[in-house]
């Protein structure tokens, strides 16, 4: 990379309003600090500690989602292997965006995509029954650390606002988007959890899936 296209990224960012973003391992260290930076920067821009609470906990939890089910594993520290992908925050007039992307197994796509279909289009009250249905629901499959409870914990705080994209790239991987929408002001997740909870949560290494 030039420093031209350096300067073209940098452009870029700031048309899209883009208040964070990192492509590489999401371990626990790592998060703890972006948290943080991410926090300080909407602290800024916001005076809404539920809006701030609200990115927060959503980014928390999908870059804990690149973690563990990342099908791009590496080695980070003195930890165990973590997942590797992408993540970004952006802000725009009434909105503030949470997007996270990562390699996952074809297999898998057959047990989250269902789900994410069904949350489209939900109102708050369908996807909260949803939510408490999937907690009954069967055992996940082979290798998930809970039932996927987090994608729809995310959908009914937000108002239904989570949608995906797929990028087949080849007969066993693919590349998945999410995007998490929080509007501004009436922010639905104003009770969300406080940062310091989160991040405790993390140091201990039991933050909900």
């Amino acid at each position: 990379m030039d420093r031209t296209s350096l300067y073209a990224h940098y452009q870029t960012m700031g048309q899209d309003g883009i208040v964070f973003m990192f492509k590489g391992s999401m371990s626990q260290a790592l998060l703890v600090k972006f948290g943080d930076m991410i926090r300080e920067d909407l602290f800024t821009t916001s005076k809404k500690m539920s809006e701030i609470r609200a990115v927060f906990s959503v980014f928390i939890e999908l870059a804990q989602n690149i973690n563990r089910y990342s099908a791009e594993r590496v080695e980070a520290g003195g930890e165990s292997e973590t997942g590797s992908g992408i993540i970004v925050v952006s802000e725009s007039e009434g909105r503030y965006t949470v997007a996270s992307g990562n390699k996952i197994e074809n297999s898998r796509l057959s047990y989250i995509v269902p789900r994410l279909e069904m949350m489209k289009g939900l109102s708050s009250e369908a996807l909260r029954k949803l939510y408490r249905e999937q907690i009954k629901a069967t055992a996940p499959p082979e290798g998930s650390v809970g039932a996927g409870l987090g994608l729809f914990d995310i959908a009914k705080k937000s108002g239904g606002g989570l949608n995906y994209l797929v990028h087949p790239i080849n007969e066993e991987f693919s590349f998945i988007e999410l995007f998490v929408e929080i509007r501004k002001e009436n922010s639905s997740l104003s009770q969300a959890i406080s940062s310091q909870d989160v991040i405790k949560g993390i140091e201990r290494g039991q933050t909900k899936d």
